[in-house]
C-alpha cells in the first residue's frame, strides 16, 4: 500500500472536494465489498469517524463574512449566488469514505468535501474567471491570487495539504485495524477447517 500524497491533481473542482488516494487500498475495498461486506462497512465507518475532528478543524478556517454585501440566505446578484453563513460553512466540511470505485480522476479512499453551496463558491471562486470584481474582492484577503483557468481553493486544499500527516495517520490506523480483523477471521476459518478434518 502506498499513499499518493496530495497535489493539485487530487482536487475535484466540482463541489469543493479534496480527495486522498492510497494506492492498493481501493482494490482492497472492492474485494471486501464482495467477500466481507461487514468489514467493508466497518472500514468506511472508521475512516469517517476518525476524520471528523480534522474536518471540523478545516471547517473552522472558513471566514465569518467574506464580503459585507454577501447575504446569509437566498440568492444574490445577477449570478444568483447562494448565501454564505459562517456557521453552516464551518459545519459542512464532511469526511466521506471512498468505495473503491472511480471518483473524479482516481479512486479516493477518503474525501473531505464542503457540502454548503455558498462556502463552495467562496473556496473555489477564481478557478475560471480571475478578473471579475467579485474574485478580486475575495483575493484582497488572501496571499494567493486567482489566475483563472486553474485550480483554486482558499481553504480546503491548503489546509488539507497542511494536515496531510494527520490524514496518513488516520488511514494507517484504520488499515492496521482492518489487517488485525482480517487475520483474526482467517485464523478462525482455518481453525474451523482443521477441526473438521480431525
Amino acid at each position: 500500500m502506498k499513499s499518493t500524497g496530495i497535489g493539485a491533481s487530487d482536487w475535484n473542482k466540482v463541489g469543493g472536494v479534496m480527495s486522498y488516494q492510497v494506492v492498493g487500498l481501493s482494490d482492497t475495498l472492492r474485494a471486501l465489498k464482495l467477500f466481507e461486506p461487514e468489514l467493508y462497512h466497518k472500514l468506511r465507518r472508521d475512516l469517517v469517524t476518525d476524520a471528523v475532528p480534522l474536518a471540523n478543524e478545516i471547517g473552522s478556517k472558513f471566514p465569518a463574512k467574506p464580503l459585507r454585501w454577501w447575504k446569509e440566505s437566498g440568492r444574490a446578484g445577477n449570478a444568483r449566488m447562494p448565501g454564505y453563513q459562517a456557521t453552516r460553512a464551518r459545519a459542512k466540511v464532511k469526511p466521506i469514505a471512498g468505495t473503491g470505485r472511480e471518483h473524479g480522476k482516481g479512486r479516493a479512499i477518503l474525501r473531505l468535501q464542503q457540502m454548503d453551496g455558498g462556502a463552495q463558491v467562496y473556496d473555489s471562486a477564481g478557478s475560471m474567471r480571475a478578473k471579475s470584481q467579485f474574485v478580486k474582492n475575495l483575493d484582497k484577503h488572501s496571499r494567493v491570487k486567482s489566475r483563472g483557468g486553474r485550480f483554486r481553493s482558499r481553504i480546503l486544499f491548503p489546509y488539507t495539504k497542511k494536515n496531510q500527516p494527520i490524514i496518513q495517520d488516520i488511514v494507517a490506523v484504520v488499515v492496521k485495524e482492518l489487517e488485525k480483523q482480517t487475520t483474526k477471521r482467517l485464523q478462525g476459518q482455518l481453525g474451523a477447517i482443521g477441526r473438521r478434518n480431525f
